[in-house]
């Protein structure tokens, strides 16, 4: 038994679209297991997510652990705040400058600064303090208060890749958001907390290998029974048809994070270097032609019309690798930028805790030293979890 009890509600959502269960037993037709808990013993298999969804309400680390304590005397909730820089006595960080209302206000703490910007804004924070490779720093006019060469490295994604395939004569989100069925589904949300508008994007999807000679899935299919095109505008509108999106769980490559002047408002350079490795290229090209072998199962025989993307011209893995360069994007899982670890590129210990400084630190993504594989959320509450436990252990 799991899901319930703890900060955070998770569940599953139902019952599913007719298009979704399709794919589930087309999934099963073609040998992949039919998973029914991909938060249990094992991993691998086909089947519908369980989601952070209570009472037809997306549940959130805000909803529960933030709201419920709003009203402590002791916390201080600041919003439309830009953190600047953190202030250094020393080797020790005494607090952070931050821009609030047109002004700069600084705060100073007695015990401990955490920093959770995630894997993109905590590297960049960490620079603009003067945290990080001084040989990155110096040309920008930024002292060198800190040398950690490892700040903004070892930057890991899921990079994601549409599969779309046409469909007829089963229901998806295009026939659930004409006029009617729209209308249809406010209603059943506003008075019963039922129906379409309680579901999430991704109804289904699996873990499975992208080859017989891998021991154990090394790619994620994101699946949703909806599909769409782009007009003329750069506007998307939906067709009938259905989406899965697989990614690469184990990317071998790796990016970097890093900012490009002193001032905090600028964002930084964010270069993912996705496919930058031999491996990477044929691990997703192999994960494509899965998810188009579950479309092409007998099971979807009757409901299936043209595929939509990458298309049917795309016929070799030249082509499918092409459309995967032109068209992949991020599936918002980076990691690792401020990696744990005991090497020279290792930014906090075991304890979160930045190497050679006290005072500071990191409870977000970037501390993650490897992807996992799947999704990252529920690894960021654990961590925020556990910084909590720290902190608390460390200042009693």
């Amino acid at each position: 038994l799991h899901g319930v009890g703890g900060g955070l509600w998770v569940s599953e959502v139902g019952p599913p679209l007719d298009a979704t269960d399709l794919f589930i037993q087309a999934g099963v037709s073609i040998g992949l297991p039919h998973n029914t808990d991909f938060n249990g013993p094992t991993q691998e298999g086909i089947g519908r997510y369980q989601v952070s969804v209570r009472n037809g309400l997306r549940q959130t680390t805000a909803t529960h652990y933030l709201k419920s304590a709003r009203g402590r005397a002791n916390l201080d909730i600041r919003t439309r705040a830009l953190a600047e820089r953190l202030l250094l006595d020393g080797k020790r960080v005494s607090g952070i400058e931050y821009r609030h209302k047109g002004g700069v206000q600084r705060v100073y703490a007695s015990q401990a600064v955490v920093l959770c910007g995630g894997s993109i804004n905590s590297p960049q924070l960490l620079e603009l303090s003067g945290i990080g490779n001084g040989a990155l720093l110096a040309p920008l006019g930024i002292e060198t208060n800190h040398e950690l060469p490892g700040v903004g490295e070892n930057l890991q994604d899921h990079l994601t890749v549409h599969v779309q395939q046409g469909l007829r004569n089963t229901g998806t989100f295009f026939e659930e958001t004409r006029a009617l069925g729209l209308i249809r589904n406010a209603l059943r949300f506003g008075f019963k907390r039922q129906g379409l508008l309680i579901h999430p994007a991704c109804q289904a999807g699996a873990f499975l290998r992208s080859s017989a000679d891998v021991t154990r899935p090394d790619a994620q299919i994101h699946y949703t029974p909806a599909a769409g095109r782009l007009n003329a505008a750069g506007r998307i509108y939906t067709v009938p048809g259905t989406t899965a999106t697989v990614c690469n769980l184990r990317p071998s490559s790796r990016g970097s994070v890093h900012i490009r002047t002193p001032f905090p408002d600028y964002p930084p350079a964010i270069r993912a270097n996705y496919l930058s490795t031999e491996e990477d290229r044929r691990v997703t090209i192999e994960a494509v032609k899965r998810v188009r072998e579950i479309f092409a199962s007998s099971v979807f025989d009757g409901f299936r019309d043209d595929e939509i993307l990458p298309g049917p011209h795309c016929d070799s893995d030249e082509k499918i690798l092409a459309y995967i360069r032109r068209s992949a994007g991020s599936v918002y899982h980076p990691v690792g930028t401020c990696a744990m670890g005991r090497d020279d590129f290792a930014v906090v210990d075991h304890r979160l805790r930045v190497h050679g400084l006290e005072g500071l630190r990191i409870a977000d993504a970037s501390v993650i030293p490897r992807i996992i594989s799947g999704n990252t959320n529920a690894l960021c509450v654990a961590i925020g979890e556990k910084a909590a436990d720290m902190l608390i252990e460390d200042h009693e």
